[in-house]
């Protein structure tokens, strides 16, 4: 059996040089800790950057709650989700409801 081990490393200068030089136009930040988890995005993560760069995020987003904290940031342009939309029905239209009308299109729930 093989165990790999996350190493954990500080990111470098050169990186945060670059995003700030505008090289990019939107940055996916990926909270790879609580990725697949019901943990929650650690929104920690986002006051490490200084760009004004719009960002992306993913890593355990799965509640209202979440939701509406982590779209109080100017700099979030949209969220992505994985896992949470797999292991429940109408799971795509319970996050648009969440999420409220302003930040997504009208859920819909097609009747039987």
């Amino acid at each position: 059996m093989i165990i790999k081990k996350k190493i954990e490393k500080k990111i470098d200068d050169s990186f945060f040089e670059a995003i700030n030089s505008s090289v990019c136009s939107e940055l996916l930040i990926i909270d790879y800790k609580n990725q697949g988890t019901q943990n929650g995005f650690n929104t920690k993560i986002l006051r490490k950057f200084s760009s004004e760069l719009p960002f992306i995020l993913y890593g355990g987003i799965r509640n209202k709650k979440l939701i509406e904290e982590i779209i109080k940031y100017k700099k979030v342009s949209a969220l992505t989700f994985g896992n949470s939309l797999n292991f429940s029905e109408h799971s795509i239209q319970k996050i648009k409801y969440m999420s409220g009308k302003k930040y997504s299109r009208e859920p819909f729930f097609q009747e039987r």
